[in-house]
């Protein structure tokens, strides 16, 4: 990867992880809007490979090196869905749905829940 590919891949990430605690802060009766749809799928499609440690963490935290195992093939499989999900939602911010621009995952990003 070149110097300008590098830097536009670095710029999407910071923008990416900036917008991301703005998702934590919506309550039970937050409207989305376009804007925000755009935002965590451009979000979920640079964060989801960050599922793989993350639910090997937790999986060893509950279960030990089984856990680990698990959760390894677990954030793997939740990576992929974050990343197609985020395509999914950055393609298609625009329209309403689900409904109210809901997120399709819930959690919404990689850094909410567990």
């Amino acid at each position: 990867m070149d110097r300008k590919h590098t830097t536009i891949a670095f710029a999407i990430l910071a923008a990416a992880l900036a917008a991301a605690p703005a998702f934590a802060a919506e309550g039970p009766d937050h409207v989305g809007n376009p804007g925000e749809k755009l935002a965590r799928g451009v979000v979920n499609i640079t964060t989801g490979w960050m599922e793989v440690p993350k639910q090997a963490a937790l999986g060893a935290q509950e279960a030990g090196p089984p856990g680990l195992i698990g959760g390894l093939l677990k954030g793997a499989a939740l990576g992929v869905t974050r990343t197609v999900v985020g395509g999914v939602e950055a393609g298609t911010f625009f329209l309403p749905f689900p409904d109210r621009y809901e997120p399709i995952l819930k959690p919404a990003t990689v850094f909410e829940g567990r």
